[in-house]
């Protein structure tokens, strides 16, 4: 059995009392992977980086509280072909002409956060995004955690 802890501030008690602990229920939690090769060019420092590829390599992570009446938190095939079609508009693409990346630097931790962002409305009620996180070279990983309001799904 899973069990999360949160820590919370109690306003009755006053901003200079210790956080007190709080034992939620159990949670599920399932990932899928996939990947995508893309090329981007970071600013740095106000200096454009020349254009290079990566295989870029997606871990998506959800949790719920209950199971389904098939005893599933959700599909891990239907997961896995909502990923694909958040991520296939960067398969093989220059990030750096996307639309999403319009107005931002085409980062790891800004891609991870697109899509994450993307992936949450798509969700069903029963789950939340836990956690997304993208590997753009070995031991280079960018990881975003939703907030509770972010990542859906009602406590």
């Amino acid at each position: 059995m899973t069990r999360r802890r949160l820590r919370i501030r109690c306003p009755e008690i006053g901003r200079s009392s210790s956080p007190s602990t709080v034992i939620l229920a159990v949670v599920y939690q399932l990932s899928v992977q996939t990947s995508f090769s893309a090329a981007h060019a970071l600013m740095l420092a106000g200096t454009r980086e020349q254009v290079h590829g990566h295989d870029w390599h997606l871990t998506v992570i959800v949790e719920g509280a209950t199971l389904d009446e098939d005893g599933l938190l959700c599909d891990f095939h239907a997961l896995e072909a909502l990923v694909e079609r958040i991520v296939a508009p960067f398969h093989n693409a220059d990030l750096n002409a996307s639309e999403a990346f319009s107005n931002r630097n085409p980062s790891a931790e800004n891609v991870v956060e697109f899509i994450g962002r993307s992936l949450i409305p798509e969700l069903s009620d029963r789950i939340r995004l836990a956690r997304i996180s993208v590997t753009e070279a070995p031991g280079c990983v960018a990881h975003w955690i939703p907030d509770e309001l972010d990542g859906r799904m009602a406590p």
